[in-house]
C-alpha cells in the first residue's frame, strides 16, 4: 500500500478507535514475544503512547533508548528520554511514577 494511502486511511479512523486499535496491537505484539518484547521496544513505544498507555510507553521508550546507546545512537536515546520524561510528568504520583523517574536518572 502507498504511504499516501495509508496515511489518508489512518486519518479516517477517529482518534478514540486508533488509540484502541493502537493499545490493542501494543499489547498482542507484548504477549506475543514475551520475554524478547524488548527487542521491539521502539515499535511498542508508538503503539503505547498512541494506545494512551503512558506507564508501559515510558518503559519501552527506556528500552528503545538503551537500544539506541547500545548502536551509538545518543541524540536518538537522549529523544527518546526526552518524551519519556513529557509522559512521565502527566502521570499521577504514584509508586510506579517514582520507580520509572529513578530508572530515568
Amino acid at each position: 500500500m502507498h504511504d499516501l494511502h495509508r496515511e489518508i486511511l489512518y486519518d479516517r479512523i477517529p482518534p478514540r478507535r486508533r488509540a484502541r486499535l493502537h493499545l490493542r496491537i501494543g499489547t498482542r505484539v507484548e504477549v506475543g514475544y514475551g520475554i524478547r518484547a524488548r527487542e521491539l521496544a521502539a515499535e511498542l513505544a508508538v503503539h503505547f503512547v498512541h494506545g494512551q498507555d503512558l506507564p508501559r510507553a515510558v518503559q519501552y521508550l527506556r528500552y528503545a533508548a538503551e537500544q539506541a546507546v547500545a548502536r551509538s545512537g545518543h541524540r536518538e536515546a537522549v529523544e527518546l528520554l526526552r518524551q519519556a520524561l513529557r509522559l512521565l510528568g502527566s502521570l499521577p504520583e504514584s509508586a510506579k511514577r517514582a520507580e520509572h523517574e529513578l530508572a530515568q536518572s
